[in-house]
């Protein structure tokens, strides 16, 4: 599968899709799939070649792409801030990204670190990490009525964080009806990308 990052705003889609078309032809690769795109580019791609997938940030941080379809799921651990390896906006490194993302900014983080101390609790009554939890909630939420089908993207900058993610857990309906409830109670502030990432996104 091939995807472009985002849509290029200096060359039409036309042009791109039917150049990844063409090379879906000649076997060099296996499909085109789509990232960071609105329904309208989606519904413009779709008519020009077969789209094998669309990739966004979906995680317990990010709930707003669910919609039907096949989704490929990036920053299911919400860059970090679902492990509960970062409690302050001081644990994130100098030079780190996330120190201008607006969602980690002083402002945000503790109305956003609600949401994280309420998955801590059913994580420690489910005998996992929050990590384990937050990939857990994903692979359920793929297997409900009507959700699409959901490809994990877990990055990991350690062999110790790939092996924990190996552990996602399998939640009940119960647990996914109590998370959904956190999820309606702690609205998560801030956008995901700085103001020029954000130009990048929902193209």
């Amino acid at each position: 599968m091939y995807e472009c990052a985002r849509r290029d705003p200096n060359t039409p889609l036309k042009t791109t899709l039917e150049t990844l078309a063409e090379l879906v032809k000649e076997g060099k690769i296996g499909g085109v799939a789509l990232s960071e795109v609105n329904a309208d580019t989606i519904k413009e791609a779709a008519s020009i070649t077969n789209i094998v997938a669309v990739e966004v940030e979906l995680s317990l941080w990010s709930t707003k792409p669910l919609t039907n379809g096949i989704t490929k799921s990036y920053s299911p651990v919400g860059r970090g801030m679902l492990t509960g390896q970062i409690k302050s906006y001081k644990d994130i490194p100098e030079g780190d990204f996330r120190r201008i993302v607006p969602r980690f900014q002083p402002e945000n983080f503790e109305v956003n670190m609600k949401l994280v101390k309420e998955l801590e609790q059913i994580a420690k009554k489910k005998n996992c990490t929050t990590a384990q939890l937050a990939l857990g909630w994903l692979i359920s939420l793929s297997k409900l009525s009507g959700m699409p089908e959901i490809i994990l993207i877990s990055g990991a900058t350690t062999a110790e964080r790939v092996k924990e993610n190996a552990g996602a857990v399998e939640l009940t309906n119960e647990e996914m009806k109590e998370i959904k409830e956190i999820l309606d109670s702690c609205e998560v502030i801030g956008n995901r990308y700085h103001a020029m990432g954000m130009k990048m996104v929902n193209g």
